[in-house]
């Protein structure tokens, strides 16, 4: 796991929130903070406050896409990164993404 995305309605607002939460760790970059060795945690202005998406590293994304594609889950797919079809997973954004070697 690289990263989990939360959506949320006020953004200043959870930015602050999630800060004291997090407490010592420090944003990273515009309202995502990277908590030791795990996956980072990164807010995005949305509609209402629920879980967005994940970022999920692979070790060969060549054969993440064939494996979504054959299972009938590929979506929007780039050369650095595919996405599972929303509409078959409850509307989650689901990326997956080869490991940085």
């Amino acid at each position: 796991m690289k990263e989990v995305i939360v959506g949320v309605s006020d953004l200043e607002t959870a930015r602050g929130l999630w800060q004291k939460l997090l407490d010592p760790t420090p944003l990273s970059s515009f309202s995502t903070w990277q908590v030791g060795d795990g996956p980072a945690i990164r807010l995005v202005q949305a509609k209402e406050n629920a879980p967005h998406g994940l970022v999920i590293v692979v070790a060969s994304l060549p054969r993440a896409k064939a494996f979504l594609r054959e299972k009938g889950l590929l979506g929007a797919d780039s050369e650095d990164a595919a996405t599972m079809d929303p509409s078959k997973i409850y509307g989650l954004n689901i990326r997956v993404v080869e490991k940085e070697r």
